[in-house]
This record gives structure tokens, C-alpha cells and sequence, in this order.
């Protein structure tokens, strides 16, 4: 097949096919490129938006409001190069936000594709590719640095199951660095399912018996593997932002048996932004028609208020101590003008611990560490900690992730709750 044409819109349409006949998993009514012309007669924002780093193999591509990094793996078809897209027509989940969120890799905004296989055009589209090969991949050598062995840490009733009150997050381990692309992809990279594995036994070892994780067809063969070889471990599922739209998948999710299923934060503040917030009851009863504990994510602590207030039917909430996915004009006014990258304002903390001890419902907090802005030593992580396992109920937990790459956080992360809880 070859390019027809010089445009940016002939290159997109082309990606959608090549993708399309690679592809068994390409949604049927995908494929549709829209482009916004500017004042200039351009697609996009004026300016330059083909810069180059690395080979030819990882552009920048500007995005609407936005201008962020995104990946392609080397091909026959380097079509990226001189594309121009304006994708606030097509993305559905953050129109009005403060625009430098950092998107679910999952979910591929230029090309409206979830699960790209090969030829990825976009961040989401390369990490996907990272995950699926780092899955086919055995390192040599040692996977990891050992975590310290350690008693069961202090359990938290929940629902019909007991869990540690630190559980570990999965963000660190398929690429969700909340900083940039490079850290999110070297992640992404290095935890091969052998790692995964390793990784999970050594949560059992530090004493945790929970995991948190974003749903992905990485996770599937992940987890299923470590049942099979008989971890003990329970799952937390957090959805997708676009779940809502796909209610199908909240079955799907069960299919790993976990505790519960959470509705993503985003689709939350997508829905409370809009004005639309019961509509997350529908997806939410999906969740429950499965058997499973329903959940509910949420960055704006009047997000849970209203659904107490209402009583809605969920079970826990997933409580983010920052609310970054402020729309941008409430930053703006916050602040005076939109700050670089991801907007952790500490006076948020105390307003959704707040929120969190007014609720009779578990709630599982989590940005404890801002994504790794506030682990500049031993100490600084151990206060941030005291500061969520003191701000929250007695029968709350906190979800940290973990990155046991260079040192054993996993056995230092489950001591100091030891410490804090003077255990």
C-alpha cells in the first residue's frame, strides 16, 4: 500500500490502515482522522510541531491546547514525521482540563485505539508495544533486589476480605511515571512479566496482600499467570477512563476475580465537569451485576460527597490526595497562570483527608507521594506516609507504588507503616 498525497490527513488515514490489517482487535467504526484547520490554513496550532529526538523514531506531536510527546517505534512507514494533529476532537475525556495530565497509555487518543500492536503512533501506542514485548521477554540474572521479610502488616476490613493497609500500586510497573515519557516508557520497559512475577512474590515477602491495577490486556496475562502459579495476592481493578462508554468490560475485568472494580478518576471528573455525574450509576451498576465490590475513583472530594449524600451504591472509594485534574480555568485561578506538567497543590491533602473521615465507607487513598515528588529521602517519604495513614480512618488503606528497581522499597515502604502504626 502506498502514502497517497503530502498532508497531514493522507499520513493519518494511512497510520489507521496500516494499524487496521495489523490488527485483529481494531474497532470496527474506527478510523475516522479529524484534523481542525487554524487561521493560517494548517492543521493544528501554528508553529512547529516536528521536532525530532531521537533517530527519526520519537517525534513531538502538537496536540490541540497541548503539545506532548509522543512515540513511535522505527518503521518502513515513518509517516509521524511531519504530522500535524489536533486531537481535542476526537479525545473525549479531558476537554477543560488543565491539559497536562498524563494520559492512560492505554489509551490511544489520536487514532481513537486502545490496544495498539504494532506501528503505534503515540505514547499509548508505544508503551503498549513496550509492555507486550517486555511480556515476551526472560532477563538474565537476578529480577530485582529482594524485599526484606516481614510480618503481615495491619489489615483493614473490606467488604467480605481483610487487606494490608499499604497496598502497592501497578503504576510504576506498566509505565505510568506521571513525570514524562521517557521515565513512563523506562518503566514500562524493564517490567517484564518475569519481573511482574518476581515483583509480586516479593509483595508477599514484605508482608502486603494486596495489589492495585489498572485494567490492560497486560494485566490479564500477568495476573493469571502468577494464580496459576499459586501467589496469594488479592487484586484491586481500576477501570479504564472509557469503561463507561464500554460497559461490556467491567465482565471482562471480573473474569480475574478480584475484590472489586473501581470506576476510573477520570471518567469521574469527565462526568462531574460535564454536569453528568449520575451518569456513572449505570457503569457502576454494571460493576455490580458482576459480584464484585464496586468502586468509585475520585481527585474532587465533592465528588464523594455528593454520591454519600445520595447514597449511591459503592462500596469503597479510591480517594486521590491531590486534585490535579482540576479543569484549567480553576488552576488559572488558583494560581494566575497554567504551571509545566502535573499541578500537586499540598493544600489539597488536608481536604480530601478530610472528606475521607467523614465517609463510613473504606476509602483507599492514594498520590501519597505525589507521584514521586516527595521521596527525596527516607524521611520525607515516612512523614507523607504518617500524614495518610494518620488523616485517614482506622480502617482505611493507602496505596503507594512501589519501584523495586534499584533498592528495596517494598521492604522499606511496608517498615515504616510498621513504624507509624507502632506495630
Amino acid at each position: 500500500m502506498k502514502l497517497k498525497g503530502t498532508d497531514a490527513q493522507s499520513k493519518a488515514q494511512f497510520l489507521v490502515q496500516i494499524s487496521k490489517e495489523h490488527s485483529p482487535h481494531w474497532p470496527k467504526d474506527a478510523g475516522e482522522i479529524r484534523r481542525q484547520e487554524s487561521p493560517s490554513g494548517n492543521s493544528g496550532e501554528e508553529g512547529d510541531s516536528r521536532k525530532t529526538f531521537a533517530s527519526g523514531d520519537i517525534h513531538r506531536i502538537r496536540m490541540g491546547s497541548r503539545c506532548g510527546p509522543r512515540i513511535c517505534p522505527a518503521s518502513s512507514h515513518d509517516i509521524l514525521r511531519d504530522m500535524e494533529h489536533d486531537d481535542s476532537s476526537v479525545f473525549s475525556f479531558t476537554p477543560g482540563t488543565n491539559g497536562m495530565v498524563e494520559l492512560e497509555h492505554t489509551d490511544d487518543t489520536v487514532l481513537a485505539r486502545r490496544d495498539l500492536l504494532k506501528g503505534g503512533g503515540t505514547v499509548a501506542g508505544f508503551l503498549a508495544a513496550t509492555n507486550r514485548a517486555a511480556a515476551q521477554q526472560t532477563p538474565s540474572g537476578s529480577l530485582m533486589p529482594e524485599a526484606k521479610a516481614g510480618p503481615l502488616l495491619p489489615l483493614a476490613d473490606f467488604g467480605n476480605h481483610r487487606i494490608t493497609r499499604l497496598i502497592a500500586g501497578a503504576n510504576p510497573i506498566y509505565g505510568y511515571s506521571h513525570f514524562n515519557y521517557v521515565f513512563s516508557a523506562t518503566m514500562g520497559e524493564y517490567h517484564t512479566t518475569d519481573r511482574v512475577l518476581a515483583f509480586l512474590k516479593e509483595l508477599e515477602r514484605g508482608g502486603l496482600n494486596t495489589w492495585q491495577a489498572s485494567w490492560s490486556e497486560r494485566l490479564e496475562t500477568d495476573w493469571l499467570k502468577y494464580k496459576e502459579q499459586g501467589g496469594k495476592l488479592q487484586l484491586l481493578v481500576l477501570s479504564r477512563p472509557d469503561f463507561n462508554e464500554r460497559p461490556e468490560m467491567a465482565a471482562r475485568a471480573a473474569k480475574l476475580k478480584p475484590m472489586g472494580i473501581a470506576q476510573h478518576g477520570g471518567a469521574t471528573n469527565r462526568l462531574w465537569d460535564a454536569g453528568q455525574f449520575d451518569k456513572s450509576k449505570d457503569y457502576l451498576k454494571r460493576i455490580r451485576d458482576t459480584g464484585v465490590m464496586v468502586g468509585l475513583s475520585c481527585h474532587n472530594p465533592e465528588e464523594i460527597e455528593y454520591a454519600e449524600e445520595k447514597g449511591w451504591d459503592v462500596d469503597y472509594y479510591m480517594a486521590s490526595l491531590y486534585y490535579l485534574i482540576r479543569p484549567r480555568a480553576a488552576f488559572e485561578k488558583i494560581l494566575g497562570e497554567l504551571p509545566l506538567g502535573e499541578i500537586y497543590l499540598p493544600s489539597d491533602v488536608p481536604k480530601m483527608l478530610a472528606t475521607v473521615r467523614r465517609t463510613k465507607k473504606p476509602c483507599l487513598v492514594y498520590k501519597v507521594l505525589a507521584a514521586g515528588r516527595t521521596v527525596n529521602s527516607p524521611k520525607q517519604v515516612k512523614e507523607r506516609m504518617a500524614v495518610a495513614l494518620e488523616g485517614i480512618k482506622p480502617n482505611d488503606a493507602m496505596i503507594i507504588g512501589l519501584y523495586q528497581r534499584y533498592n528495596d522499597q517494598i521492604g522499606q515502604t511496608a517498615q515504616f507503616v510498621r513504624e507509624i502504626l507502632h506495630v
